[in-house]
């Protein structure tokens, strides 16, 4: 049974205020946790566990398939069609059931080519095994109809319950196995009950071939987008892993998981922006404009402020945050610093100037074009450089999408009376 049509969404002030709400709450578990665990597990452990980490989350990224963006804008534009909701959520299902076949077929060369997996097969397993409870996960429906503040209140709760059996249960630098083993446990809850909420408002339809295969076809430009997308974040530590030691990927995946954490502060924001600019896009062209310059100016401010206190304070967050053993670290958190306030004015160019227009595909070849430059310079680079190389690699691949994104704005839409 369901119970209907999505509710109204909530007022977009609201959204944006439960959302950092929660999203604070989890900062501050990610912190606890990153705090506790680079110091317990030591370089070489953390390196492993970020590795396995960073395996899972691009794994979950192929599963997704971009449909935290795709199907996010189709529900925004038909949240009032119970009808078309439960096609779409029948075909985005459908999609992922297809996905699970390639996630197996690349899990099996990480594990054949791989030194650590080859060495530690469990922590790929686990890796696995959350990978797929984050690649189901409906996020995109509650996106959709702009009620994010209850799945992201679920996350955040589920994430807090295996922190705390984290402290309990992980006492040597070999117990990483087990961290992984407990978010993979609450990525199946935080997937788990917003799905039965979904099907509860949604009728439910069972996936089609067909249907699925028009799923993956709508949102191959989203998938490329996040697939290049994730060439020069995720990817990175899997990429570094490739040719230095775990000790060299501990460095290198502290100071990252310090700048990710900066950067997820901006995300509730552009989350609440990007459904509601995407309404507005077809309706009132210059309303959604105003809001996605103040979106720009707000969100591309706070990155620079963030990026300067975290490149002042480098030497301190890592001793505070990583611990004893972690100096290597501060140079990569300095030159990390940089990519809050690039990554922060690049994604809302795209997302809220770019994508609610259509012009994925503009977006997506930038994106690519950023993420092959940041493969081959890694490539050049960590071999030689180690941790230091991967950040001028990324760095240098972040900056040319910035700078390709602000070409693509002024000349396709100066011309026009909205973005």
């Amino acid at each position: 049974m369901h119970e209907g049509p999505a509710r109204a969404p909530a007022p977009l002030v609201e959204n944006a205020v439960a959302l950092y709400a929660v999203d604070l709450v989890g900062h501050a578990v990610s912190f606890a946790t990153v705090l506790f665990l680079a110091r317990v597990l030591r370089p070489d452990g953390f390196g492993l566990l970020a590795l396995a980490q960073s395996s899972a989350l691009w794994l979950s990224i192929l599963l997704e398939y971009g449909f935290n963006l795709s199907a996010t804008r189709e529900v925004a534009s038909h949240r009032d069609d119970p009808a078309r909701l439960a096609e779409t959520a029948a075909s985005v299902l459908g999609a992922k059931g297809l996905l699970v076949l390639c996630v197996a077929g690349l899990a099996a060369i990480a594990a054949a080519t791989m030194p650590a997996f080859r060495r530690h097969p469990d922590y790929l397993g686990w890796a696995l095994l959350q990978t797929l409870a984050l690649g189901f996960s409906p996020f995109w429906y509650f996106q959709g109809t702009e009620r994010m503040a209850r799945p992201a209140a679920i996350d955040v709760a589920a994430r807090a319950v295996a922190a705390v059996a984290m402290f309990v249960a992980v006492r040597a630098p070999e117990d990483g196995w087990k961290v992984l083993a407990l978010q993979a446990a609450a990525a199946l809850a935080s997937t788990g009950i917003p799905l039965l909420w979904l099907y509860r408002e949604v009728p439910w339809r069972r996936p089609r071939l067909a249907q699925a295969r028009s799923a993956l076809q709508s949102g191959w430009g989203m998938f490329v987008f996040r697939g290049a997308h994730s060439l020069y974040t995720t990817m990175n530590v899997v990429i570094l892993g490739l040719f230095v030691p775990t000790r060299s990927v501990g460095y290198y995946g502290g100071a990252e998981r310090i700048i990710r954490a900066a950067l997820n502060m901006l995300a509730p924001l552009s989350q609440t922006l990007y459904p509601r600019i995407s309404h507005l896009a077809t309706r009132d062209p210059r309303e959604a404009g105003g809001l996605a310059r103040v979106g720009l100016r707000l969100i591309g401010g706070l990155g620079l402020l963030l990026g300067a206190a975290i490149a002042l304070g480098a030497p301190l967050g890592v001793r505070i945050i990583l611990g004893p053993g972690y100096d290597a670290s501060v140079p990569v958190l300095r030159g990390l610093a940089l990519l809050v306030p690039l990554s922060a004015a690049s994604s809302v160019l795209a997302m809220q100037w770019l994508f609610p227009l259509g012009l994925e595909r503009t977006v997506t070849a930038v994106i690519l074009a950023g993420g092959m430059l940041n493969v081959g310079l890694a490539v050049l680079l960590a071999p030689r450089f180690a941790q230091l190389g991967m950040v001028w690699a990324v760095v240098a691949a972040e900056s040319f999408i910035l700078l390709a994104l602000v070409w693509c704005v002024r000349r396709r839409l100066a011309p026009r009376s909205h973005p």
